[in-house]
């Protein structure tokens, strides 16, 4: 359960912004790291709970975020590994086609339904994970999960952020933010029974510098900032 946007407000900033929605039940998420992929400096969330990494960016100003997938029906399908291990995975690479063939590579059949975004200044890619194919899925300004159906808050939330023009850092937020419509579940601060936004992640990627900061929020949307990082980009 997630939602993720991403905006390009020029040619050398790529901003992405990532809600972490959980079951009330689940532990807050451990301050970000840094770390080392594949030999690449890397700034990484972590789960307190399995230790994976819901999103990622490296000095190579590539970053990764993995959503959930929840679709129509669920196929059979052996499940034995954490889906946060894909981050630290793609990680490694240093271009959008590069994630592509690490992810294809993967144990994917050991894996639950996820949905990968890789991003770069120059553009990037999403794939969806369904349980038995590797699908290419389009390459949005935002992507949306949800443990109730991903259709069923996929609607609500585009038009929710159709609503706020032309994309900026203050709509992007104000989108993050957003809790529109009668139905607590599709809002974008998602908050239901069970269940709500408990993090939000900001990724940046501007000027020779990556940044990623991880804020915990409450109930009302009240944030308490973990930690920030920042790393110097590697020339190409």
């Amino acid at each position: 359960m997630c939602s993720v946007s991403l905006i390009r407000p020029d040619p050398d900033h790529l901003r992405v912004v990532m809600h972490r929605d959980e079951d009330d039940s689940r532990p807050d998420s451990l301050p970000p790291v840094r770390g080392i992929c594949g030999g690449l400096a890397a700034l990484l969330t972590v789960d307190a709970q399995a230790g994976g990494a819901w999103i990622g960016v490296n000095a190579a100003g590539l970053c990764v975020c993995l959503l959930n997938h929840t679709g129509a029906s669920a196929p059979d399908y052996a499940a034995g590994i954490s889906r946060g291990m894909v981050v630290p995975a793609l990680l490694a690479a240093r271009a959008p086609d590069e994630a592509a063939t690490i992810l294809q590579s993967l144990p994917l059949t050991r894996l639950h339904p996820c949905t990968v975004v890789v991003a770069t200044l120059q553009g990037g890619w999403a794939r969806r994970w369904d349980g038995s194919t590797l699908q290419l899925r389009e390459d949005a300004p935002i992507h949306v999960s949800s443990g109730l159906g991903d259709a069923t808050v996929a609607g609500p939330r585009l038009q929710a952020w159709l609503a706020g023009g032309t994309p900026t850092a203050t709509t992007q937020d104000a989108w993050h933010a957003s809790r529109t419509g009668p139905d607590g579940s599709a809002w974008v601060l998602m908050r239901r029974p069970g269940a709500r936004t408990v993090s939000r992640c900001v990724v940046t990627v501007a000027h020779g510098q990556v940044t990623l900061s991880e804020d915990l929020l409450d109930a009302d949307g009240g944030s308490r900032r973990l930690t920030a990082h920042q790393l110097a980009t590697e020339p190409a």
